[in-house]
């Protein structure tokens, strides 16, 4: 496994995050995400919160698929 390469692009896409803020609200999204049940995110009625739910819930899916992406470029 390439660390230094995973640390380098970790860096250089903090660096293009416009508020350090937002990561931290994004992970406080993903704990509740996780929290809330594939059931309750169906019965929501506010659409872009259910779909914002839905695809924060799903983000890890496929992981060692992408990972595996990523690896083939170095």
């Amino acid at each position: 496994m390439n660390y230094a390469a995973y640390i380098q692009t970790a860096k250089e896409l903090f660096e293009r995050i416009p508020k350090k803020s937002y990561v931290l609200k994004y992970h406080e999204l993903e704990q509740l995400s996780k929290e809330v049940g594939e059931q309750e995110i169906k019965l929501m009625k506010d659409l872009n919160v259910r779909e914002t739910l839905k695809k924060v819930k799903h983000v890890h899916d496929d992981i060692a698929k992408k990972k595996g992406r990523y690896y083939q470029k170095d």
